[in-house]
């Protein structure tokens, strides 16, 4: 986990590093921001996807693990682990069609 935070944090500095020139450029602003419009709206839903499978896969994980420690919990334990799933999944969605609004608004 620390890995993957270190990575994203090294992605998104040199991402800051780098556009930050291009949209400081008064008037090329416009035509520099309607390129970035796209690739924002690919790393928002390639960032919930990754959130969103890194996320389930803990849950699955920590399921199992209870309902093998517990087997007589796992008819409660099976209704909030399909509904943490669902909802873990709903916000990867969200963010789906969200990164398609932007996209509509270019």
């Amino acid at each position: 986990m620390k890995r993957i935070f270190i990575f994203l944090s090294m992605i998104f500095g040199s991402a800051f590093v780098c556009f930050g020139s291009l949209l400081a450029s008064g008037g090329d602003a416009v035509s520099a921001s309607t390129w970035l419009v796209p690739i924002g709206a690919g790393m928002a839903i390639g960032i919930a996807a990754l959130g969103g499978t890194l996320s389930q896969g803990m849950t699955i994980t920590k399921a199992m693990d209870g309902i093998s420690r517990n087997p007589g919990s796992s008819d409660r334990m099976f209704l909030m682990f399909i509904l943490g799933l669902a909802f873990i999944e709903a916000q990867t969605i969200f963010a789906f069609v969200i990164s398609f609004l932007i996209l509509g608004k270019m």
